[in-house]
């Protein structure tokens, strides 16, 4: 079929793979089997899924502003479990008008890039959120959208 021979691969570390089942018949057979090629290697497969990044646009319920301040310090806390978990990669309030020294910040929402194998996935961690279960987001108002991280760089806590 080919009029040139084609380059064998290297294999960088044998145990990245397993023998195929028929590798050790054909080598009892006998040695002609064995060196006609048909000791092959098969790679192992990954379980894990590929996980992806996810970005969260989590709006406040109109009304939710009581209930939000009520129970902040219990999400703040659920929020770095995800974090040490490698759930959350970043994450933080959005607001109605910039930040002002001496005046109360005008919440509007939650933004967070979450990683996970899908958007199910995502979603199911962020209903168990302390916000979700006190009605806080309004999830008929939430999206969530594949992302990718261009840059990043690291600010201190204000």
């Amino acid at each position: 079929m080919f009029k040139f021979p084609l380059p064998r691969t290297a294999i960088s570390s044998p145990k990245l793979f397993a023998r195929s089942p028929t590798a050790y018949t054909n080598f009892i057979r006998g040695p002609r089997n064995f060196l006609n090629n048909n000791y092959k290697y098969v790679a192992a497969m990954s379980t894990s899924p590929q996980k992806t990044e996810w970005l969260c646009i989590l709006p406040d319920q109109a009304d939710g502003l009581e209930r939000r301040l009520k129970v902040r310090t219990e999400h703040l806390e659920g929020i770095k479990r995800n974090q040490e978990a490698g759930f959350a990669n970043f994450g933080g309030v959005f607001l109605n008008e910039p930040a002002q020294e001496g005046k109360a910040l005008s919440f509007k929402g939650s933004i967070l890039v979450a990683t996970g194998v899908s958007k199910e996935s995502v979603i199911e961690v962020l209903k168990q959120d302390v916000y979700s279960k006190n009605d806080v987001w309004d999830w008929e108002k939430v999206e969530i959208y594949p992302f990718k991280t261009a840059i990043a760089s690291p600010l201190p806590y204000v």
